[in-house]
């Protein structure tokens, strides 16, 4: 996960002493524009792989585990089942890339009840139907920065590159110009940083692998 070294505190306190207001923007709203811009990066745009692996007890073809229980690292938020990247059954982590265990295929409810072999989303919860007895789930999957809250910000850096701050700065700008009807300030910023997106995006392409999927 990147790491700018420069905490979400600072940052707000930065641009709370640039943006002329008669009135004050909260801690708050420039937090949720920050939490919005480093989810959608990550899920949309940088897309970086975390993995978990959990045992199936008893051992059965089906198996069904709670999103809430695939543990993640401390800085991550929680595996959604839309961030899911791919399901592997009765192999580990380290072998799923030797070609160990089977890979499932993401279907839906109804499909599930034709094929094995795959998994699928039914209320909160993923559920894996395999041809042979499941004894263990390896969840490949994209990671997303821990959420920001306000008790956090001065310990928890902005989780993008230090070269790409002023993108985050571009951002949180337009959103507090448009918070305040400012709109020719608000046009100025988010075109900014819409301009600074693509160049992201670039960025992140070119150091990504470009072999498989």
């Amino acid at each position: 996960m990147f790491d700018s070294g420069i905490s979400a505190g600072s940052l707000i306190a930065l641009l709370k002493n640039e943006v002329d207001t008669a009135k004050e923007i909260p801690d708050e709203s420039y937090i949720g524009w920050l939490n919005g811009l480093e989810q959608l990066l990550y899920s949309e745009i940088i897309r970086q792989y975390g993995a978990i692996q959990r045992l199936v007890t008893p051992a059965a073809p089906v198996a069904q585990v709670a999103m809430s229980q695939l543990g993640v690292p401390a800085e991550e938020n929680p595996v959604r089942f839309e961030d899911i990247h791919a399901v592997y059954v009765n192999s580990s982590i380290a072998n799923i890339y030797a070609g160990e265990g089977i890979e499932l295929t993401n279907t839906t409810p109804a499909s599930a009840r034709l094929f094995n072999n795959v998994y699928f989303k039914l209320g909160a919860d993923l559920h894996c139907k395999a041809a042979t007895n499941i004894s263990s789930l390896s969840v490949v999957y994209f990671t997303r920065p821990k959420t920001k809250v306000l008790a956090t910000i001065n310990s928890t850096n902005v989780k993008i590159p230090l070269e790409f701050m002023d993108l985050a700065k571009a951002k949180l700008r337009g959103e507090a110009y448009k918070l305040i009807n400012t709109d020719d300030l608000a046009a100025k910023w988010l075109a900014d940083y819409n301009a600074l997106l693509e160049i992201f995006k670039i960025w992140v392409t070119q150091r990504v692998p470009n072999f498989g999927v």
